[in-house]
């Protein structure tokens, strides 16, 4: 049996895993502050800010991190994967939360379930709002109602819940994001938790001024539909929304904000793809 291989037997055992991994995910600094988290900003950048007890805790978890990691590739290849300007803000910060959900996973209901199971999500998708400007012939969202909408209050307590689960990323979606006043309060709140963030829109109130506000806010990257050419896009969308969605990418791409497109694939544009 592999080093490896007893790792995996051990942290299938109920004993290893509230024992070892209680510790490992649980402990915190007199901050506050999850020393698992903080191990990870050891490892990868070769210092935090902690106390010697602390410390001593986090060069232990970061050692075990290092031995896990190095199954997979060399740590100098991590850190300049993690390091990619281009994979977008709190990119670290997401697989940090990854993993420490992983191991969460792992303490609750064992490596070996199937399928496996992690502390919370990975990734949440948020229907932030049911209003739209638009009203696409293959969206149900706009027929929603509209007045059953959470408060900016309701809103920032579900970013803290999420933040508090340490759900790795997430997505604001709609509906779309852009009409709701709370979109910009909302944003500003994720972006101070340094939670993986991105965004789904039509595109169409992308204009320059927006853009700006959306990349101040620290979005990994936004995710434009696009339907097809001008004829079977606006045939689903409206009739000027092509060129509004356009007009809308070349500003995101203007201004450096790593950009998307989704498609939904139809009848109509297969051969459009």
């Amino acid at each position: 049996m592999t080093s490896f291989e007893l790792l995996i037997d051990l942290l299938d055992q109920p004993v290893f895993r509230k024992g070892i991994l209680t510790q490992i995910t649980g402990s915190e600094t007199k901050d506050g502050e999850n020393i698992f988290l903080k191990s990870f900003e050891l490892l990868l950048k070769g210092h935090t800010n902690l106390g010697p007890r602390d410390m001593v805790k986090a060069k232990i978890i970061s050692e075990f991190v290092r031995f896990v990691i190095s199954r997979y590739t060399d740590m100098e290849g991590a850190r300049k994967y993690l390091d990619n300007p281009r994979l977008g803000p709190y990119f670290g910060e997401m697989v940090e939360r990854g993993l420490l959900t992983t191991l969460k996973g792992i303490e609750k209901y064992g490596i070996k379930r199937k399928p496996f199971i992690p502390s919370a999500p990975y990734f949440v998708v948020w229907n932030f709002t049911n209003r739209c400007n638009l009203k696409c012939k293959h969206c149900y969202e706009w027929k929603e109602n509209n007045d059953n909408e959470l408060t900016l209050k309701e809103k920032i307590n579900v970013v803290d819940q999420l933040d508090e689960m340490k759900v790795a990323s997430l997505a604001v979606s709609g509906g779309e994001p852009l009409v709701s006043p709370d979109f910009v309060p909302v944003s500003a709140h994720v972006n101070s938790k340094e939670m993986y963030h991105a965004l789904a829109t039509n595109g169409t109130l992308l204009n320059q001024d927006m853009v700006q506000k959306i990349k101040n806010l620290r979005y990994a990257y936004v995710q434009v539909s696009v339907d097809g050419d001008r004829k079977t896009h606006n045939h689903f969308r409206g009739s000027d929304s092509y060129d509004r969605t356009m007009e809308g990418i070349d500003n995101l791409v203007d201004a450096d904000v790593l950009t998307s497109i989704a498609t939904t694939l139809t009848v109509y544009n297969k051969d459009q793809i």
